[in-house]
C-alpha cells in the first residue's frame, strides 16, 4: 500500500505541474512533461522550506496536504486560461507522454524489485543519509537539526533530504520504507529526464520511432550502463589472464591469479561489483599512491547510498532541460528571455543547495547557452550590442538563485567547506604526484569514448575554411589551454621543474586536441550563425564533460582529505556531472552518425564496424549491471520482500526505536554510545529522528572543523556512562538538556554497567526490554 500511495503522489504531483510547464518549456516539443514531476516535487518542497524557515504553520502532514491542494489550485488558474491549448497538445502527443509514463514505471518497478532485495539501512554512508533524511522528517520549523550534535542545525547542504522528506510526509510513509522509496524514485525520474532532453535533441517529425529509441537510449546509458571493469571482473574471475597482465591493468583487487574463481555466470567475490567504483588508482612498490572514487549512477543506484550528488540527478537533467528549452524559446522574444533565466536561476539555487559541486558545470553550460542565445539574433557587427544582454541574463540567473535561497544561509554558520583552495597535481611535498593512466581512463570512459570521438570529429568535418579561421583557431587554443596555464603558474609557485611542464603537455595532448575540435566547431557555428541549436548545445555538453576531466589531471580542490586521496573527491564529482552529460548527448550522437553525419560514411563497411564496436564495448558494460543485480539479490540478507530499511536492525534496537516515536518530543535530545564512523553506532538517534549529544565523530569533523566541541562531547559522555558521581552526571545532563539516556548493547560493551546505577537515582527508568534500558529526566 505504501508503495502505491507513494508512486500515486508522485503522477499527482506531475498532473499538477503540467500546465505550469506547458507554459514555461516553449522551446520544448514535449512542453517539459518529462521533468513535470520533478518540477512539482521541487516546488512543493520549496514552498514548504519557506514555511517552515519562517516558521509560519508547523511541517506536519495536513499542511503538506493543504499546500498540495493550493499547488493545485494554482496550476487549474494556468490551466484555466490555456486549456484548449493544453488538451490539443495532450491529444497530438499522447503517444509520447504514453511512451514517457511507461518508462517512469518500467524503471520504478525495477529498481523497487531490486530495493525490496536489499533494502538494508546498515553499510557504507547509509547511516548518515538516514539520518538527515529523519531529521529533514521530523523538522516541523526552522532548518533541520543535527542529529548528531545536539543544539546544532544541520551543517550540509541538506535540501535534496528535504524534498525527499516531504514527499515521505505528504505519502505518510514510514522512514525506513520512504528511504528506500526515495532511491527508487530517482533513477525512475532520471530515466525519464533524460529521455526528454534525448527526444528533443534528436526530434525528427519524419522519424518518430527512431525519436523514441535515441532517448530511450539514452536513458539506458545514464541509467543502466557501466564502465568496462565488469568485463574484466568476469576475465578474472574465470581465472583468465597471466599476473602480468593483471598487474598491467591496476586495478585495486584484481591482481594475480582469482582468489575467488566462479562457479556460475558471475563473481561470487565478497563484493566484487565495488571495484567498479574504484578504477583510477596507482601503486607504486605495493604502495598505493593515488586512490579516488569514480562512482557512475547505476553504482550509486545499486548501492542504495541516499547521497546528494545522486539526490541532484534528476534536477541537474532539468536545469539541462531549461536551458535547452531557452536556447529555443529565448531567442528573439525578450518575455521568454528574462522568464527562462529567472527560472534557470532559481534551479540553480536549488542545485547549489543539493549538491554544490555542480557549479563549475553549470556555470560553463550556462555560459554557452548565454552566448547562443544572443547570438542567434545578431549580425556580426551587431555582437558588442548584446553583451548588455547577455549580462543581463546572466545576471538574472545569478540574482533569482540567491534570493531564492537567501533563508538557509544560516547553514553557512556552522558549515565548515572542506575546500580550502585549488592546488595543482604535480611533484610537490604532501601534495598529489601521480596523474590517472590512460588504460583507466579508456576503463572507466570506454562507452563514451566510442560515443562521442566520432561526433567530435565529424562535426569538426562540417566547418569549412573561411577567413577568420586563424582567429577561431586561436581562440580555441586559448580557451583549451586556459587550465593548463593556471596549472603552469602554480607549478611554479609551488617549486616544480620545468621540464615537467613538457611531460604534462604530452600527456594531455589527447585532452587538447578533443576539447579543440569541440570548442572550434561551437565558435565557428557561433560566428557563422549556423542554427543548429541542438548540435551547438550537444558540443557545449561534451565540450563541458571534457573539461571535468581533464581537471583533475592538473588541478584538484584542496579539502581535509591528504595522501593519496588528494584528488578523490574532485575525481568523484567532476567524473559524475561528466557521465551525466555524456549520457545526456549520447542519444544525439547516434541520431547524427544515422543522418546529419551519413554523407561522411561513403563506405558501409566503416558504419557497420563502429556499430559493431558500439556493441562489443556496451555488451561488456552492461555485463556487470546484470551480475551485480543478480550477485545483490542472490546474497541478500533478507528471507522476503521488505523495503523497510530498518528491519534489519536488531530487534531491541527497533523496539527502542518505536517507543521513543510514540513517547518522545521531536525536540527532545537522547544520549547513546559514540563509536566509529560507518558502523551500528548512533543508529537510535538517526531512526527515531532525535538529537543525540555526539555521532559520527569524523563526519562532525568534516562538517564542521571544529575538534574541540566534538573532544568535549566524547570526553563528557564517557563520564556520564562511566561515573558513579551522581552530581556530575547530573551536572552534564543538564549542561547538554538531555532528555533520555538508551543504554543497549553497544553502551554496555563500552562504557561498562558500573555507572548505570546512578541513573535509577536523578532519572526514571521509563522502558526495559530485553538488554535495553531507557532512563527519562525526572520531573521534566
Amino acid at each position: 500500500m505504501d508503495v502505491i500511495i507513494w508512486f500515486f503522489l508522485l503522477e499527482v504531483i506531475g498532473i499538477i505541474s503540467v500546465p505550469i510547464m506547458y507554459n514555461l518549456c516553449t522551446g520544448l516539443k514535449d512542453r517539459g512533461y518529462s521533468f513535470s514531476k520533478v518540477f512539482g516535487c521541487i516546488i512543493f518542497a520549496y514552498v514548504l522550506w519557506i514555511v517552515s524557515i519562517f516558521n509560519i504553520f508547523p511541517i506536519v502532514f495536513f499542511t503538506c496536504l493543504c499546500f498540495l491542494l493550493l499547488f493545485a489550485g494554482f496550476s487549474f488558474l494556468i490551466l484555466w486560461k490555456s486549456y484548449k491549448e493544453i488538451i490539443k497538445h495532450l491529444r497530438i502527443h499522447w503517444k509520447m507522454f504514453l511512451i514517457m509514463e511507461f518508462l517512469f514505471a518500467f524503471v520504478f518497478i525495477i529498481f523497487l524489485f531490486y530495493r525490496g532485495w536489499d533494502s538494508g539501512i546498515n553499510h557504507t554512508e547509509q547511516l548518515m543519509d538516514f539520518m538527515y533524511f529523519n531529521a529533514s522528517l521530523t523538522t516541523q520549523a526552522g532548518t533541520p537539526k543535527d542529529l548528531w550534535l545536539s543544539g546544532h542545525s544541520v551543517a550540509y547542504y541538506y535540501f535534496g533530504y528535504w524534498v525527499m522528506a516531504i514527499l515521505a510526509k505528504t505519502s505518510n510513509v514510514v522512514a525506513g520504507v520512504s528511504y528506500n522509496l526515495s532511491l527508487v524514485t530517482i533513477p525512475a525520474l532520471s530515466a525519464v529526464g533524460v529521455y526528454g532532453l534525448a527526444y528533443n535533441l534528436a526530434y525528427d517529425v519524419s522519424k518518430k520511432g527512431l525519436t523514441v529509441f535515441f532517448g530511450l537510449f539514452s536513458s539506458y546509458c545514464l541509467v543502466f550502463l557501466a564502465n568496462i571493469v565488469g568485463f574484466f571482473e568476469f576475465l578474472w574471475a574465470n581465472g583468465i589472464g597471466s599476473e602480468k597482465f593483471w598487474s598491467w591493468i591496476g586495478i585495486t583487487g584484481l591482481s594475480g591469479e582469482s582468489t575467488v574463481q566462479t562457479t556460475t555466470w558471475y563473481p561470487e567475490g565478497f563484493w566484487w561489483w565495488w571495484r567498479s567504483s574504484r578504477v583510477i588508482s596507482s601503486t607504486v612498490d605495493q604502495q598505493q599512491v593515488d586512490v579516488t572514487i569514480n562512482e557512475f549512477p547505476f553504482f550509486s543506484f545499486m548501492l542504495g547510498d541516499l547521497h546528494p550528488h545522486v539526490i541532484a540527478i534528476p534536477v541537474f537533467l532539468m536545469f539541462l532541460g531549461f536551458c535547452l528549452n531557452i536556447l529555443w524559446a529565448g531567442v528573439g522574444d525578450k518575455r521568454k528571455y528574462i522568464v527562462g533565466f529567472i527560472v534557470i536561476g532559481f534551479i540553480s539555487g536549488v542545485l547549489f543547495s543539493i549538491n554544490p559541486w555542480l557549479i563549475p558545470p553549470m556555470v560553463l553550460i550556462l555560459l554557452g547557452v548565454l552566448i547562443t542565445v544572443n547570438l542567434e539574433t545578431s549580425s556580426y557587427p551587431q555582437v558588442s550590442k548584446k553583451i548588455p544582454w547577455l549580462l543581463f541574463g546572466g545576471g538574472l540567473a545569478f540574482a533569482t538563485s540567491i534570493v531564492a535561497f537567501m533563508p538557509g544561509i544560516s547553514i553557512l554558520q556552522d558549515l565548515s567547506t572542506q575546500v580550502s583552495g585549488v592546488s595543482p597535481v604535480g611533484n610537490y611535498k604532501e601534495l598529489a604526484s601521480v596523474t590517472s593512466r590512460y588504460i583507466h581512463i579508456l576503463i572507466f570512459w570506454g562507452p563514451y569514448i566510442i560515443l562521442s570521438l566520432p561526433f567530435v570529429i565529424l562535426t569538426f568535418f562540417k566547418t569549412t575554411l573561411k577567413k577568420s579561421w586563424r582567429s577561431l583557431s586561436y581562440s580555441a587554443l586559448f580557451l583549451v589551454s586556459m587550465p593548463f596555464l593556471i596549472w603552469v603558474v602554480l607549478h611554479f609557485v609551488y617549486g616544480g621543474e620545468v621540464s615537467a611542464i613538457g611531460d604534462r603537455w604530452l600527456y594531455l595532448l589527447p585532452y587538447f586536441v578533443l576539447m579543440w575540435l569541440s570548442i572550434y566547431s561551437t565558435l565557428w557555428m557561433w560566428i557563422y550563425r549556423i542554427s543548429d541549436r541542438n548540435m551547438i548545445f550537444s558540443l557545449i555538453l561534451i565540450f563541458v564533460s571534457l573539461i571535468l576531466i581533464q581537471f583533475p589531471e592538473i588541478l584538484f580542490l584542496d579539502d581535509n582529505f591528504s595522501s593519496p586521496t588528494e584528488r578523490m573527491n574532485t575525481v568523484f564529482k567532476f567524473y559524475y556531472a561528466s557521465w551525466i552529460l555524456l549520457a545526456t548527448v549520447s542519444g544525439y550522437t547516434i541520431y547524427c552518425m544515422m543522418n546529419k553525419f551519413a554523407p561522411y560514411f561513403k563506405l558501409k563497411k566503416s558504419l557497420f564496424l563502429l556499430y559493431a564496436l558500439l556493441f562489443i564495448v556496451f555488451l561488456g558494460s552492461s555485463y556487470y549491471t546484470v551480475a551485480a543485480f543478480k550477485y545483490n539479490v542472490d546474497n541478500s540478507e533478507l528471507e522476503e520482500f521488505n523495503l523497510n530499511g530498518v528491519s534489519v536492525w536488531k530487534a531491541d534496537e527497533r523496539q527502542a526505536i518505536e517507543y521513543f516515536k510514540q513517547n518522545a518530543n521531536y525536540t527532545d535530545v537522547i544520549l547513546e554510545a559514540v563509536g566509529p564512523d560507518y558502523s551500528q553506532f548512533s543508529r537510535i538517534s538517526s531512526g527515531t529522528g532525535l538529537s543525540t549529544v555526539l555521532g559520527w565523530v569524523g563526519h562532525e569533523y568534516q562538517w564542521r572543523g571544529n575538534l574541540e566541541i566534538i573532544n568535549q562531547r566524547k570526553d563528557d559522555i564517557v563520564r556520564l556512562y562511566s561515573s558513579v558521581d551522581v552530581d556530575e552526571s547530573q551536572t552534564l545532563i543538564n549542561k547538554y538538556d538531555i532528555e533520555y539516556i538508551y543504554i543497549g548493547e553497544n553502551e554496555r560493551n563500552i562504557y561498562g554497567d558500573q555507572g548505570i546505577n546512578k541513573f535509577y537515582k536523578i532519572m526514571d527508568l521509563v522502558y526495559k526490554e530485553s538488554s535495553v534500558l531507557i532512563f527519562k529526566r525526572r520531573n521534566s
